[in-house]
């Protein structure tokens, strides 16, 4: 990524982790430059922002009724690019602290997404079909990681062969996060199950196939995740899901079978608590059986 040194904006995105982050950031810092009164992220001053202006724009963003999440990121966004101005010395240090001391905007948003029930979960895991046994293996073991791990589908597809050892898996994360993970019984007996139709050759643990069901060496991409699941949520006759979906369940049927929530964080590899509380889709049923426990 070609910078320029002078513009804090560049600066700050090139310290971001990953080129997903990069390229969203760049969308927001575009929005920004538009709505502070320039063009674009290149050209705008970013040395000149001051805490008038900051307010200005919080207040453009609420009057545009934006939900507080996204204008918390982007509040988030402009105390970043902020702080790189003042170590570039374009900004003096009480501006910048001024900047930073705008407030947050408090609420609640409901989550969005589900949790699979255990039934919904095991009819997708249970399909079968036999004219296609190869892909039913191979999504099968997918699903089987998706919930078992938690993983997201972007982590999914950079999985290896090599990845796999005995009952654990090392997922390549978000953030350059990665780690290993231990796999539950019913995951590492689906993937013992793809590896016999799939061969010990190396690269992709999950390639992608081409019409006509021939598999190849090639990696698929994150949205074929969507499109195996949607596949086989069709064939299962249940409920709409996401991909994410699959990392919601498994979250919530942790904490729901007594996993204490700084464990499940752990699982996750959250870095903030408050994430993975929001992963939390008990329903009502749940909250009606703690309120019955209530002493008197």
């Amino acid at each position: 990524m070609k910078i320029n040194n002078n513009n804090p904006a560049q600066v700050w995105l090139c310290s971001c982790n990953s080129m997903v982050s990069i390229k969203n950031y760049t969308v927001i810092l575009n929005l920004l430059a538009r709505n502070l009164g320039g063009n674009c992220l290149i050209s705008y001053p970013w040395h000149d922002l001051d805490y008038v202006k900051v307010i200005e724009l919080k207040r453009q963003l609420i009057d545009r009724k934006l939900r507080y999440t996204s204008i918390n990121t982007y509040l988030t966004v402009i105390k970043a690019v902020s702080r790189e101005a003042w170590r570039l010395g374009q900004m003096p240090i009480d501006r910048h602290m001024k900047i930073q001391d705008v407030k947050r905007l408090r609420g609640f948003t409901e989550t969005s997404g589900r949790a699979l029930t255990v039934k919904e979960i095991n009819k997708l895991l249970n399909y079968s079909n036999l004219s296609e046994v190869t892909k039913v293996h191979r999504d099968s073991a997918i699903i089987a990681v998706c919930y078992g791990a938690g993983l997201r589908r972007s982590e999914v597809v950079k999985l290896d062969l090599s990845d796999f050892i005995d009952d654990k898996i090392f997922v390549h994360g978000k953030g350059n996060v990665n780690k290993h993970l231990f796999l539950p019984k019913f995951a590492i007996k689906a993937i013992n199950k793809w590896l016999t139709y799939r061969g010990d050759f190396k690269g992709a643990l999950f390639p992608r196939f081409i019409i006509g069901g021939t598999m190849t060496d090639f990696r698929m991409l994150p949205n074929a995740v969507n499109c195996i699941l949607e596949r086989r949520r069709k064939a299962a006759k249940i409920a709409p899901f996401t991909p994410h979906d699959l990392r919601r369940s498994y979250a919530t049927n942790l904490i729901d079978n007594g996993v204490d929530l700084f464990t499940v964080q752990g699982l996750m590899r959250h870095t903030d608590i408050e994430t993975t509380r929001r992963y939390d889709l008990r329903g009502d049923k749940t909250k009606k059986a703690a309120v019955a426990m209530l002493p008197i």
